[in-house]
């Protein structure tokens, strides 16, 4: 036995470190750990002075005792890298590291403690506390198992049940966001909780720059008749807004927690809300509501008084005013294969108790112990070991695609398409709930392997809907991926429908867009903004069209840059009311999900049709279990074999999709350039 683990049986410390095997995590090496930092990003206004200025992130990393400083950014609010990488994801995270430090552990101690200390540095030498607790209190604190390779504390595989996803650390944990782990119509971003309080107040928009005004004495607002004053407001801050509509605002928020009204003569003050009034009912603010007022606003701060480039102001009450952030990291231990020496011992029990017949070799003399795929689920060893998951057992799809590009690409053009695709597979795992990701890209530039490819990728100046042929449009054959057909994407298009924008290679928008067509391509998917008669309801149902269209579920098959979610049997029981109300009868508006509602598609006569009237979740479910599938689907005939993957849910009308999780996948991603 232990020639074949690769320890000595004449030496009873085979790796010499002063630990005999039998009482050390990993006999075979002095054990050392490698925390990797891969992204960092401030959720909140973390140092402004006149105007906002980005953060400039430092990480205190502690170790068994241990501290490192790591310098995350500098003068930037969200820093990740774009790299061209490899086929070794391991290798990989070297190159994506935006900071890492190695430690040396005691090797008969089988958990090391690590603390993550972040915060701000200011000009003055001074720094600012930001939150990545998702916990009480600033500082995270995980506990690493060197025998197993994850860690548990405020962060552990599956946390996304209770917080947003593994490797994955963030100050709104303890609810500060206002974002549940929930709440599928919400996101984790930056100035989120601030949005919340505008949707409170009738204010619909995201929120795309923010400075804090520091030292705020009192806040005047006046509408020409009458002026009040908030006193001693816990904070001030000045939020630029783009409204649904495309025009940007400038909206004052005042945290008024144990803040004081005051208005000549003391008197209680009445004052015009947005959209309609509010009345303030004391001279003390008090409670969570956000309430909405109009006029010239001026601040009192130590400095004298300035005025605030806003003429709508926004109260709110709340007794915590935390810098929240959040960080995505992984670590590992020094094993060549990046999965520990018992990790592997312990697989493969479970690879033998599970039926299959390969192997891990603890000694890491079989070099597919990293890169192999030993339950067949697409997704290779060490990649479902860094990100949580059992690499024994079926649980997460692994997609792999081949991808040609209409021209020769530059370096820069190779960085930005990758990190879109990458950030497309953390959509993906987003909005599948952790059971898909891409796994594998093989990338041609100049056309090669055209008609090998999943993807093309069209060099266009700028596709616009209804323009031309839109052959090179975003769209993809349903079911593609398994029966063969195309995913197509431009090099940068223009979409008119709420939110309007543009997106190209190398932002997030053509990333989402991409794992939109992707739901289509891999997941059987149809479209969730037009009915089965492709009558899109925002354009095509007359007046009436941006209401229906608002009606239809809220997922990513409707708008991907709006909503991060699928579909679930309670969205369609809600849609069908509401057309039901409207229409008299749902069946003829429904969405484009697998056709025409009016064929039953138990009725043996219909059993060739290509009819399956259900939420996209309850598709997601049938196709990964094979349970519940229709008749037609034993007749198609596949170019690849779908795996048959475990889900640890139901799926019915008390289903709530999570959050997340928001674990970055993308970074694992192998890439092999053709």
């Amino acid at each position: 036995m232990e020639l074949e683990y690769g320890t000595n049986p004449r030496n009873n410390d085979t790796d010499g470190d002063g630990v005999v095997d039998s009482k050390d995590v990993d006999p075979l090496r002095d054990a050392k750990i490698t925390v990797y930092i891969l992204r960092a990003r401030a959720l909140d206004d973390v140092d402004s002075g006149i105007t906002h200025n980005p953060a400039d992130m430092s990480l205190e990393l502690t170790v068994n005792g241990q501290t490192k400083t790591l310098l995350l950014t500098d003068n930037q609010d969200d820093y990740e890298k774009k790299i061209i990488p490899t086929i070794n994801p391991l290798a990989n995270l070297q190159s994506y590291a935006i900071a890492m430090a190695t430690f040396d552990i005691p090797d008969d101690k089988e958990v090391a403690t690590i603390r993550f200390h972040l915060y701000d540095r200011d000009d003055n030498g001074k720094r600012t506390e930001m939150d990545v607790s998702p916990g009480k209190g600033t500082v995270a604190t995980i506990y690493y198992n060197l025998k197993t390779g994850t860690w548990s504390g405020d962060d552990y595989p599956g946390d996304e049940e209770k917080y947003f996803g593994y490797a994955h650390l963030s100050g709104c944990g303890d609810g500060s966001c206002n974002v549940g782990p929930k709440e599928p119509d919400k996101d984790l971003k930056v100035y989120v909780k601030y949005e919340s309080i505008l949707e409170k107040a009738g204010i619909n928009g995201e929120i795309i720059g923010m400075k804090t005004i520091e030292g705020v004495s009192d806040v005047t607002v006046k509408d020409g008749t009458t002026a009040f004053s908030i006193v001693n407001p816990k904070s001030l801050r000045v939020a630029q807004v783009r409204l649904e509509n495309g025009t940007v605002i400038n909206v004052t928020l005042v945290n008024t927690y144990g803040a004081k009204l005051t208005s000549p003569g003391n008197d209680v003050v009445a004052m015009e809300n947005f959209p309609g009034s509010a009345e303030i009912p004391s001279n003390e603010i008090i409670g969570n509501d956000a309430v909405t007022f109009k006029g010239d606003v001026r601040a009192v701060t130590s400095s004298g008084e300035i005025p605030v480039d806003s003429n709508l102001v926004v109260t709110y009450s709340s007794d915590r005013e935390e810098k929240d952030c959040e960080i995505w990291f992984v670590v590992t231990i020094n094993d060549g294969d990046g999965i520990p020496f018992y990790r592997e011992i312990e697989l493969n029990r479970e690879l033998e108790a599970n039926g299959f017949s390969e192997r891990f070799d603890p000694s890491d003399r079989k070099a597919d112990d990293m890169n192999g795929d030993y339950d067949g689920d697409g997704v290779p060893n060490a990649v479902e070991q860094l990100i949580g998951k059992d690499p024994a057992k079926r649980g997460i799809l692994g997609i792999e695609l081949n991808v040609s590009v209409e021209w020769t690409m530059s370096e820069e053009d190779k960085k930005n398409l990758i990190y879109s695709i990458r950030k497309a597979s953390d959509f993906i795992y987003d909005y599948t709930d952790g059971y898909a990701m891409i796994t594998r890209v093989n990338i041609w530039d100049g056309k090669r392997n055209w008609e090998r490819a999943d993807i093309w990728v069209n060099r266009t100046f700028l596709e616009v809907k209804f323009w031309g042929d839109n052959k090179k449009w975003p769209h993809a054959t349903i079911g593609g991926y398994w029966v063969g057909g195309r995913l197509v994407m431009p090099y940068r298009f223009l979409r008119l429908t709420p939110p309007v924008g543009t997106a190209e290679i190398g932002d997030i928008r053509w990333a989402k867009a991409l794992g939109h067509e992707l739901g289509h391509y891999v997941f059987w998917l149809g479209d969730e903004y037009m009915d089965w008669h492709n009558k899109a309801y925002f354009w095509n149902y007359g007046v009436s069209g941006p209401i229906v269209d608002e009606h239809a579920p809220h997922s990513v098959m409707h708008h991907e840059w709006k909503w991060s979610e699928l579909s679930t049997p309670e969205d369609y029981e809600k849609f069908h009311e509401y057309l039901t109300n409207k229409y008299g009868d749902w069946k003829d508006h429904t969405t484009d999900q697998w056709g025409d509602p009016f064929v039953d598609i138990y009725d043996s006569k219909n059993k060739d049709k290509r009819i399956w009237q259900r939420s996209a979740w309850e598709t997601l479910y049938t196709l990964f279990t094979r349970t519940n599938e229709p008749s037609w689907l034993s007749n198609v005939k596949f170019k690849r074999k779908i795996p048959k993957i475990s889900m640890d849910i139901t799926i019915d009308k008390t289903f709530t999709p999570k959050t997340g999780p928001y674990t970055g996948v993308g970074y694992f991603m192998e890439v092999s350039w053709g």
